[in-house]
């Protein structure tokens, strides 16, 4: 179904199903006809178009009151007509009001220039309140600018703060992230530090230990019993008596007759190369009177002199809290045979602080080989009466 207008729809332009009653085609028309239309027996005015409007097409609706006049025609006449007369009233209502201000103006007496003063008057009234009007113009703006930059500056701080508290928020977690990554490597660096402390400090306790292990070792084995010995009784070295210093009887008799001493404990030259133990016993010695004494022994092989040992007590085992009988400053001789000359191999000192088997190595000594040494003690360490000798020991290899 088409459209339908409701202005239409009031006015009876559609039949009881929904169709128009009037159908019409456009064409240009006068809106004021020149001659009225004759009326018929039944009253009504014939015209010969259907349709008047002012400035659409209107179709014209079968009369609708009792004198069959045309409604929207009689409408239009009466509207012009009024419309016309209101025009004509005002217009001359304003001549009049204008024609009576001047005669006022005149009959008043204050002629043009009053009536130019008082125009002036309202004039610089008329600019005071403007002026006034202006400055509170002014006003208005400045105290709506002040409050606008107000909410502005509040918006601003607001907007600048939410900036500084993002930033801040953002710089304290590039902290803590900076914080971690710098605590993260101070660990690491400091476990590497740590490492390296600990590995120097067991490189250190490492040498430390080896060292102690050295000396436990050297007391428990000492370096004399990890060399071949060529000046050992029960491997054939022999001492010659006549050629070595006498011996110096230390301990008491064991058999007297009268007040004459007969038998001394065993103590003669032999006891030095009988190859005590590195635990020695005291007073199992050979003892000679006085600070110098020699023993001539013969060794078991001819060999290569490289090293030498000489045994005695330490300080702690003897009774007198010191070894005042020990060797003090020692030479040893190498011999070919007993009746060639003695070639001295070195001069060393004893300390009586040190091990009871100390080692001495030959300084820079020759390849040549002996059949026979001589010990000889220069000194002792200040026992006025006699110097003892625990073990001499003679190291080397064989050609």
């Amino acid at each position: 179904m088409a459209r339908q207008s409701g202005r239409l729809r009031s006015m009876g332009y559609y039949d009881n199903d929904e169709e128009p009653r009037v159908l019409y085609k456009e064409s240009p028309f006068r809106v004021f006809r020149k001659k009225r239309g004759r009326r018929n027996s039944g009253g009504s005015t014939v015209s010969s178009r259907s349709c008047i409007s002012f400035a659409d097409d209107i179709c014209r609706l079968p009369p609708s009151n009792g004198r069959g006049e045309n409604i929207s025609t009689q409408f239009s006449q009466t509207t012009v007509v009024s419309l016309l007369s209101m025009i004509i009233m005002c217009f001359g209502g304003c001549l009049y009001n204008m024609y009576a201000s001047s005669r006022t103006c005149f009959c008043l007496g204050s002629g043009w220039p009053e009536n130019m003063d008082w125009a002036g008057n309202e004039l610089r009234m008329m600019q005071v309140q403007l002026t006034k009007l202006q400055e509170d113009m002014v006003r208005a703006d400045v105290m709506v600018m002040q409050k606008q930059l107000k909410e502005l500056q509040e918006d601003m701080v607001g907007a600048d703060l939410k900036m500084m508290q993002k930033q801040l928020k953002e710089l304290q977690e590039d902290m803590v992230g900076a914080d971690v990554r710098m605590m993260q490597m101070q660990l690491k660096e400091l476990q590497e530090d740590m490492g390296a402390a600990d590995l120097k400090m067991m490189r250190k306790q490492l040498k430390e230990l080896q060292e102690e292990l050295l000396r436990l070792r050297k007391k428990l084995i000492p370096m004399a019993d990890t060399m071949p010995n060529f000046a050992l009784e029960s491997q054939g070295a022999t001492v010659l008596h006549h050629l070595s210093s006498d011996t110096y009887h230390t301990q008491p008799p064991l058999v007297t007759l009268w007040g004459i001493p007969l038998w001394y404990p065993p103590a003669n030259p032999r006891t030095v190369i009988q190859g005590h133990s590195s635990l020695l016993t005291p007073g199992r010695c050979w003892a000679f009177a006085g600070r110098r004494g020699h023993v001539f022994i013969t060794l078991s092989h001819p060999v290569t002199i490289t090293h030498v040992t000489l045994g005695h007590i330490t300080s702690m085992q003897s009774p007198a809290g010191f070894a005042y009988s020990a060797p003090r400053e020692f030479s040893v001789y190498g011999v070919k045979k007993v009746d060639s000359e003695a070639t001295r191999l070195g001069t060393f000192v004893y300390d009586p602080n040190g091990e009871s088997l100390q080692t001495f190595k030959l300084p820079g000594h020759k390849k040549v080989v002996f059949s026979f040494v001589k010990l000889q003690i220069e000194s002792n360490w200040g026992h006025p009466e006699y110097t003892c000798v625990y073990n001499f020991r003679v190291h080397g290899k064989m050609p």
